[in-house]
């Protein structure tokens, strides 16, 4: 249930930080640890694409802004080993989808 595009990979003084929008018409529907779950999980499928695509490029923030009508909410993760879990839960979903429906 995880399909998009990412909205920007911004290469700054730490490296690169993959950036991802979410547009909601009431910032009530992001408060839970479960959505936000979701989103980063999102941008674990987005880094492990562009880590494919591009090898070199050092990700190393990863944030999602959440915007709504009254408000403007951003999430960061900068810490790599917080971001390896969503990673490897992404990775592991994947190959698990490969293994039911093939490459």
């Amino acid at each position: 249930r995880i399909a998009g595009t990412f909205d920007y990979l911004v290469k700054d003084a730490y490296g690169y930080t993959l950036l991802d929008l979410k547009t909601v018409d009431n910032e009530k529907k992001v408060k839970s640890k479960a959505v936000l779950d979701g989103h980063f999980m999102q941008l674990a499928a987005y880094h492990t694409g562009v880590k494919q695509c591009f090898p070199d490029y050092p990700i190393n923030r990863w944030q999602l802004m959440i915007v709504s009508p009254t408000d403007i909410k951003l999430h960061e993760v900068t810490d790599r080993s917080e971001m390896v879990n969503y990673i490897k839960e992404f990775v592991s979903l994947r190959n698990k989808y490969h293994q039911i429906y093939g490459k």
